[in-house]
């Protein structure tokens, strides 16, 4: 074997072996005034259940404007199927939970949000989205 082949071989074993054992670092949004954001969407028995929970950091006085949609999504379309629209809470925390009847299986569900989190007289807003497939 010559050497530019040797030397090939060698650069292709340390980049493969660099790519398989590199850890893999997942990308979390940084807020300034939230501290954790949990957007959960299950399927039991035809039943779509729901919980968001918006968690503001410390001096957080309210989050506000919370509007949440549910999706059915079939060929690249939103079929809107719920929705709940200005919702709010004074303090810290925002928790919603709650359920649709009659989800049938076989599409892609989204839940997603919008929400503003005030804290030291400014305002965040959020945008974020759980999707599952039944």
């Amino acid at each position: 074997m010559n050497h530019r082949k040797f030397f090939s071989l060698i650069l292709g074993i340390i980049l493969l072996t660099h790519l398989v054992i590199s850890p893999v670092i997942a990308v979390t949004p940084r807020w300034m005034n939230t501290q954790r954001v949990i957007v959960e969407l299950t399927y039991d028995a035809a039943i779509a259940k729901f919980e968001i929970k918006i968690i503001g950091m410390s001096g957080t006085t309210k989050i506000d404007n919370v509007d949440i949609k549910f999706y059915r999504i079939s060929d690249n379309d939103e079929d809107l199927i719920a929705q709940w629209d200005d919702l709010s809470t004074l303090g810290t925390q925002f928790i919603f939970r709650n359920e649709v009847d009659g989800v049938q299986p076989g599409y892609t569900y989204r839940l997603a949000f919008t929400a503003d989190v005030h804290r030291n007289g400014t305002v965040e807003s959020l945008d974020t989205y759980d999707e599952r497939t039944y």
